[in-house]
């Protein structure tokens, strides 16, 4: 059996002392115990609480190792057998993890000689066995320096017969384990390593603002901790950001004066971080990036040699500026020819878009956005790009607003107009769905644009959100959704899907048919150009939320005009309803075969987004 030794990073040789081991005939099968709770754990006591081996000096040869002698009584008032056995063919192996923080698990194999013993030991008496522990088998086994405590488990059994075999056909023992606490140390010429050998004076480094002209020099201090001697090194990452309009590596503008140091004891490094005036700095904006240190010192003990190896980051942010200001680039879409203008909040100074826009290190920026034509035009999104997620959406609202400008910024702005824009109720989850490109507004609807149009073209006059949706267009709109949040899944479907109805072969029509969310009219039709009412919306939304996983409380509607909605849709109106994704149309009444309008169709499947985040 081998036996369970918590943290071991011993082999055992025992020696019985004292009284003469029962030694098994020759050819015997070897023994096994069951590990179990003894039925009186104050049955055996120890000589000692904690069988502590000192200190042994790394790379010991295994004849060069402590030996402690333990003594144990039988308190009990029966005879007990102590059983001990390192199982089959040339040894037992263990398994041994040795966790060191900053390091990963040191795994070895511990080979541990046959030594097999069954020591009669009566009640009051006592016996002693003498215990050897080394740094391993074979000389060239190895381990690190530290403090090393686990438990040696003595088995003790109430009968020298055994009660059963197990599956190898060995002798199975009846009795318990008594642990027995144990330490020891491993060190180097008397020390023990693996200690962080840097102290850093400083935990980050920002230059704040400097002129793109001028040479700025700052400092990290690295202190050795160690007790021997270390290498030192100190690198720049790769690459940084630019928290602009664009990317480009950092190393344009800074660079380190010296990158290797050896340090004494005590030793301090000096790590310099010179921004030049040299390369590519004509950008202004805020870059990040890291200072990368790396420490590594040998021990020696044994005639080996052990290294230990170090990594501090420190980050870094540089934010050069131009004249004390930096930029703040302000793009406008003008989907079908200028849709607007910016002025600046005292309306002095007009701009275009396009442009950049100096703004003082520190200070905001306000811009009133102007659509062409005010009684039909909107901001239909205010982007703002970011390095990590490109453009994200921050709002609709007339201004444009940049406060506490301490980098490099970038908005995109789009305006929009038709016969009626978003209501009000409506005008976030549209603006949001299009930053996301669930919608994406064109032609002569305010609907799915293509050719990369975007906009909603002001010259039909019945061009609205309040417009009612086609069956159609809202799967189109149901399925941006099912891509957007699961891509995965999207991607797996089949290319060749069978086609559901015979008044249309909309790919989208068919993706949702074979996802089971949607159904036809009957008679093998969809009708996809037809008008979608509230409750078919209601039995859309509900089966698109179970296929992405939301559980929605199941719940019966509460309208005053429950009695109007189709039996096979009551179920998921009141769903909806419950969930707060579709609700009435005032005086309480849901209106089930009431037309959908696009804006209600961005809104609540907007709901259906924001509920899987």
């Amino acid at each position: 059996m081998k036996k369970k030794i918590t943290s071991l990073l011993l082999g055992l040789t025992l020696c019985l002392g004292l009284l003469p081991a029962a030694a098994l005939a020759d050819g015997a099968p070897l023994y096994e115990w069951k590990s179990q709770v003894p039925e009186d754990p104050g049955a055996i006591t120890y000589d000692m609480e904690v069988a502590d081996f000192g200190t042994m000096e790394y790379g010991y040869r295994k004849e060069d190792c402590p030996t402690l002698t333990i003594s144990f009584t039988n308190t009990s008032d029966q005879t007990l057998w102590y059983i001990h056995d390192f199982s089959s063919k040339g040894g037992d192996r263990f398994n041994v993890t040795v966790p060191r923080e900053g390091w990963d698990s040191i795994r070895q194999y511990l080979v541990i000689p046959i030594s097999t013993y069954a020591l009669e030991l009566k009640p009051g008496s006592s016996a002693s066995v003498n215990v050897t522990p080394y740094t391993g088998y074979r000389e060239s086994t190895s381990f690190p320096a530290g403090v090393y405590d686990g438990e040696l488990d003595f088995f003790f059994a109430t009968s020298d017969e055994p009660v059963g075999r197990n599956r190898y056909d060995e002798p199975i023992f009846e009795g318990g384990n008594y642990p027995l606490p144990y330490h020891f140390e491993i060190v180097y010429d008397g020390y023990i390593g693996g200690e962080e050998a840097m102290e850093l004076d400083r935990e980050s480094v920002d230059f704040g603002p400097v002129e793109m002209e001028d040479t700025v020099i700052e400092t990290v201090s690295v202190t050795n901790r160690a007790k021997v001697e270390i290498e030192l090194q100190a690198k720049l990452a790769s690459e940084g950001t630019n928290h602009g309009a664009f990317e480009r590596s950092v190393q344009q503008c800074l660079e380190l004066k010296e990158k290797q140091w050896t340090l004494a004891p005590g030793e301090t490094a000096q790590v310099e971080i010179v921004k030049g005036t040299t390369g590519n700095n004509k950008l202004p904006g805020r870059y990040d990036t890291e200072l990368v240190l790396t420490s590594e010192y040998r021990v020696e003990g044994g005639g080996n040699l052990m290294s230990y190896r170090d990594e501090k980051v420190v980050p870094i942010t540089l934010t050069p500026v131009k004249g004390g200001n930096l930029s703040v680039l302000v793009q406008l879409e003008s989907p079908q020819g200028p849709s607007g203008y910016f002025t600046s909040a005292d309306g002095a100074t007009t701009y275009w878009g396009n442009e950049n826009i100096d703004v003082p290190y520190g200070g905001d920026l306000s811009l009133n956005i102007v659509p062409f034509v005010p009684e039909h035009g909107y901001v239909l999104a205010i982007q703002q790009f970011s390095s990590t997620s490109s453009y994200h959406y921050v709002g609709h609202d007339a201004t444009l607003l940049a406060q506490d400008v301490t980098d490099r910024q970038h908005y995109r702005v789009s305006i929009a107009s038709c016969a009626v824009p978003p209501a009000d109720w409506a005008r976030d989850a549209v603006g949001r769905a299009y930053s996301l490109g669930i919608f994406s507004p064109g032609g002569d609807m305010p609907g799915l644009g293509s050719g990369g149009d975007h906009g909603v073209n002001g010259e039909i006059p019945d061009s609205s959100y309040a417009a009612p949706i086609t069956r159609k267009d809202f799967c189109n709109l149901a399925m941006e959704i099912y891509l957007k949040l699961r891509p995965e899944e999207y991607r797996e479907l089949p290319n060749s899907l069978p086609t559901s109805f015979t008044d249309t072969d909309d790919m989208n029509v068919r993706r949702l048919a074979y996802l089971k969310v949607i159904t036809g009219v009957g008679d093998e039709k969809f009708d996809p150009d037809g008008q979608l009412t509230r409750e078919q919306a209601a039995a859309i939304l509900s089966r698109l939320a179970g296929v992405l996983g939301i559980n929605l409380d199941k719940a019966a509607p509460t309208f005053d005009d429950n009695g109007s909605i189709s039996p096979w849709a009551s179920e998921a109106v009141g769903e909806m309803q419950a969930a707060g994704i579709m609700g009435g149309l005032g005086n309480n009444q849901f209106g089930p075969q009431g037309t959908y309008s696009w804006e209600q169709s961005i809104a609540t499947l907007m709901r259906i987004y924001d509920m899987t985040m």
